[in-house]
């Protein structure tokens, strides 16, 4: 079949579209703009057809020789008028265009969001009331567009004879759409579960794709409704909680019975009828008809698709969980065919024959999230590399945003690169995932991390190499110290440049000690700087090495280097210190904030107490230790900043730090943890 899809650079879209190629069909893709289809692997293999439903009067050639026309695209963003242009006129234009056409197969994608979910009672099914007006307009904008997007599409199939099949999806989830609205609302570190014995119509993205497809090849679909889910009976409590332990998210969720919650919009509704004569403007969750639609309960199946369709899930619930939160971390090149939809196409630089048959002596890794232009200034200072370097080099990018936006940049520098350079794609969110990315797929003896807003000295990788051949350690560490816009006040940039240095003034060659299994007390000569990845060479290739890895449970909060580094001095690894091997950190003008240090210093006590809890077997004891010794640290580092706050002394701005700290030992528990590394929205 030769099939014309709208929204294929979406969400959903592009799944559906890999699904078409895999199955051997010819695609066409409507697209306003190339720039969201470049990156796709598929965008080599479609056709494209440049158009804005809303405007273009090119449409009618777009179905040139096409059997089927999928139609994805709605607008999810915009007010009420902007969405209804886009979603309700364009589907209008785009089916008069295809009245013009022989083409006389429609599939819709719809949603759950026409149903009227003050009316459901029981079991919700494709025999279940859409909403209607005057219900209607008091719903979302969304759900307006969808109800009158699908009553054109049936009009005008029914004006021209077409078969057509109407979709609805309930809630799309799955990687980079951990998080939807039923599972409640999120204040801060809460996470308030409406009804969390509440059945969630779930449909897996991937399964969601399948259907699709299915639907558009089997006959039978022609003139039917299919509401589509998986069928699982999952309730809210037992997905927000598989949410918040896989993906690392922390947070203390709590469960609200649904009729407890329900009284919010009923009172709120009251109230705007009463006082303000219905012309208040509520949010979402005071809006009783909005309310009911997200949260109350129903009952869901898919017995209508497997009667007609004879459709299953071809994925089950536990499979969807691992491609949600656990997918497989590979490159481009390695990427099998379903994981390949999501990723950018990118080819790796393998430089010259010699360096194809031999592994290199060091793999430089540079794990990165949306910083193109560090990450191109990082880049370069490792082509500049200079001094006597035993054995050859590569640079590995692990790029750890779910769109790839690195590829651009590392592809464009590989061309004329001197050093393999190659590209990874490790969509799993969290630092700990793209560092575990990286160390699996470096070839060298040696894995040399640096990071993405860093540029390291001409001769810095020689002297790692150089420390790491004189002491035969298993780690060597480097001075990480900030470039940071000028600063007026003396006492603040003496402050921040402590607070954003890694730094110790031990000489090269001095054994580097661990600061949580070493107490303070028993500390000898050894040097103990901040145990980081910013700038440090690991002989990663031994086997007590290669058996420890960056803990993901840490990802997203930090830390998870200190209790990496930790586990290898607990095994027997020998640290030391090279002061020459000098890496620069960009210290952007937004993080020169005493909030900020605050924050991170607070971090840092939590990751304190905690990684004890997480080392194998855990040590309970240092973690009360650490608890204890906060005790006293708090109160004496408050009165010590309080003193010299009142005689404005830069001294103060120290003991607020270590308060800081002393705090984050004192409240390290899940629900006072905040992230530190970056997140994305996730999509409905």
């Amino acid at each position: 079949m030769k099939i014309l899809v709208t929204g294929g650079a979406g969400y959903l879209g592009k799944r559906v579209v890999a699904q078409f190629l895999l199955r051997g069909h010819s695609v066409r893709v409507i697209a306003r703009a190339t720039s969201r289809l470049d990156n796709l692997p598929w965008a080599g293999d479609v056709e494209v057809h440049h158009a804005d439903l809303r405007t273009s009067a090119n449409l009618v050639e777009a179905f040139d020789g096409v059997d089927a026309l999928v139609h994805l695209a709605a607008s999810l963003t915009g007010d009420e008028d902007a969405q209804f242009v886009s979603t309700v006129v364009g589907t209008e234009r785009l089916l008069e265009a295809m009245a013009s056409s022989a083409t006389r197969h429609l599939v819709l994608a719809s949603s759950f969001s026409v149903y009227a979910w003050t009316k459901v009672t029981g079991t919700l099914d494709e025999a279940s009331p859409v909403e209607q007006a005057p219900d209607l307009y008091s719903r979302d904008s969304y759900t307006i567009a969808k109800v009158w997007q699908e009553r054109v599409a049936r009009r005008l199939s029914a004006e021209h004879g077409w078969d057509l099949t109407v979709l609805r999806p309930g809630f799309i989830w799955g990687q980079g759409g951990e998080y939807f609205a039923a599972l409640g609302y999120k204040l801060g570190p809460v996470y308030l579960a409406v009804g969390p014995r509440t059945r969630l119509p779930l449909t897996h993205v991937d399964n969601c794709a399948d259907f699709f497809a299915n639907a558009t090849e089997n006959p039978s679909a022609a003139g039917e409704t299919f509401n589509v889910v998986d069928g699982d009976d999952v309730r809210v409590w037992e997905h927000l909680r598989e949410h918040l332990t896989r993906s690392h998210a922390g947070g203390l969720p709590i469960p609200m019975p649904y009729r407890a919650a329900r009284l919010i919009p009923a009172l709120a509704a009251w109230i705007n009828r009463r006082l303000f004569r219905n012309k208040g403007r509520l949010p979402n969750i005071a809006v009783p008809s909005r309310f009911e639609a997200r949260f109350k309960p129903a009952r869901f199946s898919n017995r209508k698709a497997q009667g007609v369709l004879g459709w299953a899930p071809p994925l089950g619930r536990e499979e969807c969980l691992r491609r949600t939160y656990n997918p497989p971390a590979v490159s481009m090149s390695e990427a099998p065919a379903a994981v390949a939809a999501q990723l950018p196409r990118v080819p790796r630089s393998e430089g010259s024959g010699s360096e194809k048959s031999t592994a290199p002596r060091a793999t430089i890794i540079i794990p990165t999230f949306k910083r193109p232009l560090r990450l191109r200034e990082c880049i370069a200072s490792c082509f500049a590399q200079e001094g006597p370097i035993p054995g050859s080099f590569e640079i590995l990018v692990v790029d750890n945003c779910p769109d790839g936006s690195a590829a651009a940049v590392v592809h464009e520098l590989s061309r004329s690169a001197a050093v393999p350079v190659h590209y990874l794609h490790e969509p799993r969110p969290g630092i700990s995932m793209a560092r575990n990315a990286g160390l699996c797929h470096a070839r060298g003896e040696f894995a040399v991390f640096i990071d993405d807003d860093e540029v390291a000295t001409k001769g810095w990788l020689a002297h790692l190499l150089e420390a790491q051949c004189r002491s035969d350690a298993d780690v060597v560490f480097g001075p990480v110290l900030p470039t940071m816009p000028e600063i007026t006040d003396p006492a603040k940039r003496a402050f921040f440049r402590t607070a954003f240095s890694h730094w110790t003034d031990h000489p090269s060659g001095t054994s580097v000690g661990s600061t949580l299994l070493t107490p303070f007390w028993a500390r000898g000569t050894d040097a103990y700087p901040s145990l980081a990845t910013g700038n440090c060479l690991i002989r990663h290739r031994s086997s007590e090495i290669a058996a420890v890895r960056f803990d993901d449970r840490l990802g997203m909060f930090g830390g998870e280097d200190a209790l990496y580094f930790n586990q290898l001095a607990a095994s027997g690894a020998h640290f030391v210190w090279c002061a020459e091997a000098v890496a620069w950190e960009h210290v952007p003008q937004e993080r020169l904030r005493l909030g900020y240090v605050l924050l991170r210093a607070l971090r840092g006590g939590q990751v304190a107490s905690w990684a004890p809890m997480l080392l194998s077997p855990a040590r309970p004891a240092l973690t009360a230790l650490s608890m204890a010794i906060a005790l006293v640290q708090a109160p004496v580092f408050a009165f010590l900043a309080c003193g010299y706050a009142a005689f404005a002394s830069p001294k103060r701005y120290y003991y607020l730090t270590r308060l800081a700290g002393a705090i984050g030992k004192l409240f390290w528990a899940a629900p006072f943890r905040r992230r530190s590394w970056p997140s994305w929205p996730s999509k409905r």
